[in-house]
């Protein structure tokens, strides 16, 4: 008897950047190479292909999981119909505070380019990218966990739960829309859908260590 495999489908395609922001610094320091130590946000910037959305995820830890089980959290930071609506603030700006002086945070660097897609493979869903245009020095990719090609399973968090512990104050909570909150029942996670990748300030968990998505639904190189 075979066993039956369980069904798939492609939720979504397009195209993925890895960004990082460098942390702040005195206003005439001299603008280093991007280096781990020095990342002050980790975003991933997602384009779908054949929509004219994008949206901007932060990732907690400042780098992607690895390994077997290991899980980051991640919030849907912003979503938007135009680039500048959703990466509009990550270019260079400068400010003076009363104790440290003349500030500047330097401008988003692009890590690298690639495809992704959101694949739902029976009762979960996987987040698989693919990059094709590395920017960055490959001991920064190494230190971010950015590889060549990688695949995580990837759940909602119920804004309507308990907040877990250390989590920043969330724009998404109890308040949220009737079918946001339905879509969990009273289940604290829900496989990532589209509609739920679109609600600004919701929080993600990629986790690491299974990959089964078939290879033919994973995004390919140009």
């Amino acid at each position: 008897m075979t066993e039956e495999r369980a069904p798939v489908e492609v939720l979504e395609q397009g195209e993925i950047a890895f960004l990082a922001t460098p942390r702040v610094r005195p206003r005439n320091a001299r603008t280093e190479p991007p280096h781990p130590r020095e990342v002050q946000h980790f975003y991933l910037l997602l384009s779908p292909h054949g929509k004219p959305l994008y949206r901007r995820v932060r990732v907690g830890r400042n780098r992607l999981p690895e390994g077997a089980r290991q899980r980051f959290w991640a919030c849907v930071d912003r979503v938007g119909d135009s680039i500048e609506e959703v990466a509009g603030d990550l270019g260079e700006h400068e400010y003076d505070t009363k104790t440290r002086g003349p500030r500047r945070q330097p401008p988003a660097r692009a890590l690298a380019e690639g495809t992704y897609a959101l694949v739902r493979h029976g009762d979960h869903v996987h987040f698989t990218y693919r990059v094709h245009d590395p920017c960055a020095p490959p001991e920064v990719l190494r230190a971010l966990r950015i590889e060549r090609h990688a695949d995580y399973v990837v759940a909602a968090f119920n804004p309507a739960a308990p907040p877990r512990l250390g989590a920043p104050d969330r724009r998404l909570d109890e308040d949220a829309p009737d079918w946001i909150v339905a879509k969990f029942g009273k289940n604290r996670f829900a496989p990532l859908d589209l509609d739920l990748f679109d609600a600004r300030g919701l929080e993600i968990v990629l986790m690491s260590g299974r990959h089964d998505v078939p290879a033919e639904s994973a995004p390919r190189s140009p």
